[in-house]
């Protein structure tokens, strides 16, 4: 088998996957970004748009089943955000939710 590297941001920490198996995503909890990429034939390619700000640490990612939307726990700042998954698999933010618990770190969507 072949190992390859890929870049994300700072100290990667979370990992969803549409249903599809078409685009994947990385929660950076230094930086606040989540990385996205398109994944085919078995490879990762970081979006033409490669991280989206998140905010203060995210650490959890999670994916809706109509891979529609996804939603990342902030431990920073004790929020959830709120992001459609568009055309291309481009994550745009729609907004922030209070998570109402101090430091969440995961999160389940149904």
């Amino acid at each position: 088998s072949t190992q390859a590297t890929l870049s994300t941001g700072d100290y990667p920490q979370g990992i969803a996957i549409t249903q599809n198996g078409q685009y994947l995503y990385v929660t950076n909890a230094v930086d606040g970004t989540v990385s996205q990429y398109a994944v085919a034939n078995g490879k990762l390619t970081a979006l033409s748009t490669a991280t989206v700000a998140s905010g203060v640490t995210p650490a959890a990612i999670a994916i809706t089943p109509d891979s529609q939307y996804a939603y990342v726990a902030n431990y920073g700042d004790n929020t959830v955000a709120w992001f459609s998954i568009g055309s291309g698999g481009f994550l745009t933010l729609k907004d922030w939710i209070s998570a109402n618990i101090s430091g969440p770190t995961s999160l389940t969507v149904r």
